[in-house]
């Protein structure tokens, strides 16, 4: 939901954009409303901005239903980001109250969303493009791959973007800080993203190369 408030934002400022590239690591495709990151992410920088638009009905009683609507207004949400005592107080009383957590299985929201932006880029004359991003080359990580691809291919995303997968490429876990993200050095990176150029045939005209 966030990243199609971004798209939408973007091409309201840019309206000559006649591509957008959504660059998401498969993980994102399960992410659901949750206790853990789904405030932060979802909720905070776009009402902060006011930006919390183009979410649906359904979408907005979800929001309500697992963060509370006393907590979805820019007053309440100012007080938690500046406050890291608050911070920390919302989100353990999540947790207890209300836990809620992502599953292997893409949800609603994803395919909503997504799909959304997909039918705006359209009207638009924008060429929407699904990069996944590159994977640590572990067991655990192939195995999740397998499981997520399932989930991907019996949704209706596998009909606007058929090669999400095939595009995968997986790195040395030395190029990692962690689980999720990439480390290295501006080169290091710069081949990585030429892999991904290469895979998806698309953001050829990206510069990554100082320009004097």
């Amino acid at each position: 939901a966030g990243q199609y408030i971004l798209a939408e934002q973007f091409l309201e400022n840019h309206p000559d954009a006649t591509e957008i590239y959504l660059v998401v690591i498969e993980d994102s495709l399960l992410t659901d409303f949750e206790t853990g990151y789904g405030y932060q992410y979802a909720v905070m920088p776009f009402i902060e901005t006011d930006t919390f638009t183009g979410i649906e009905a359904d979408t907005l009683h979800d929001l309500k239903s697992v963060y509370g609507s006393f907590f979805l207004n820019k007053e309440m949400v100012m007080l938690i980001e500046h406050s890291d005592l608050n911070k920390k107080l919302y989100y353990n009383l999540l947790n207890k109250v209300n836990p809620k957590f992502s599953t292997l299985e893409i949800p609603d929201v994803s395919i909503t969303y997504i799909e959304k932006m997909y039918r705006l880029c359209e009207e638009k004359g924008v060429t929407l493009y699904l990069v996944p991003e590159p994977l640590k080359d572990v067991e655990e990580r192939r195995e999740l791959e397998a499981q997520i691809r399932t989930s991907y291919e019996a949704s209706s995303l596998y009909e606007l973007f058929p090669d999400y997968f095939e595009q995968l490429q997986y790195l040395q876990p030395d190029m990692f800080a962690d689980n999720v993200h990439i480390a290295g050095t501006r080169e290091e990176l710069n081949d990585v993203i030429r892999i991904m150029q290469k895979n998806s045939n698309c953001m050829k005209d990206l510069i990554l190369e100082p320009q004097n």
